[in-house]
């Protein structure tokens, strides 16, 4: 069996002007990402990115600690398939359409710029509204089309992965949920609820052999508490 390691992006920079960069503390999570993953597979064969900068800042600080098998650094391979959803085109396209149905939303939407419990509450509404809009709906990627090329990048990342190789794919979370739903057979309407459950640099374990891929660990990021404790106390649990 092969193992493909999924993770989603240490934290990033929510409420400033750039969300898209890792904070100092997303920094520390990337390289003790990289060191928990030396310790418990072994070697790392190859590191899969998106290419949002959070994605490649991640892949990068997990490449400065984890090692090949014999020593080398891991390659990174960026897969535009790999990206998240486009959450700012759904909120620009699809809260004006919310806030008729629902008052709160205007307010939350305001809120959600700097506020992260206001943002999910958003996001939560949007993301299950837009999976349900028809697939040529004009303005944004559909769920079908979203679903389809990350579904497809992880199936050819594992057919491209030697005999027990080890590969780590760091995407976000609406991607890391999409594909960990097709996994275990879910209707659409469960991706959201694991969405919302992953943390950052929080790592999914998927085993692969030939065509079958099975989930072994979903959103475990007990290894960031049990490193950050052991570093003067220091937390580096964070969900945004």
């Amino acid at each position: 069996m092969s193992t493909l390691y999924l993770i989603r992006h240490a934290q990033a920079s929510f409420g400033t002007a750039d969300y898209d960069r890792l904070s100092l503390t997303g920094h520390k999570q990337a390289y003790v990402a990289g060191e928990y993953l030396q310790a418990a597979a072994g070697a790392i064969d190859a590191i899969y990115s998106g290419t949002a900068r959070r994605h490649l800042e991640t892949a990068e600080g997990i490449a400065k600690t984890a090692r090949t098998g014999d020593g080398r650094i891991p390659e990174i391979k960026v897969d535009a398939r790999l990206n998240e959803v486009d959450a700012d085109a759904q909120f620009k396209h699809l809260v004006p359409i919310l806030k008729s149905a629902d008052a709160d939303i205007a307010k939350l939407a305001e809120e959600a710029k700097t506020s992260s419990r206001s943002y999910q509450k958003v996001l939560s509404r949007v993301f299950t509204h837009w999976q349900d809009l028809p697939a040529d709906y004009a303005h944004l990627e559909s769920w079908p089309t979203f679903a389809a090329r990350v579904h497809t990048a992880i199936q050819d990342i594992a057919r491209s992965a030697g005999s027990g190789a080890n590969t780590v794919v760091v995407s976000s979370g609406g991607a890391i949920a999409t594909i960990t739903q097709h996994v275990i057979g879910l209707p659409k309407s469960g991706a959201y609820p694991l969405f919302e459950a992953l943390l950052n640099g929080s790592i999914t374990r998927l085993l692969h052999s030939g065509e079958r891929i099975s989930l072994a660990s979903f959103n475990d990021y007990s290894y960031l508490h049990s490193l950050g404790q052991m570093r003067n106390g220091e937390n580096l649990v964070t969900f945004r």
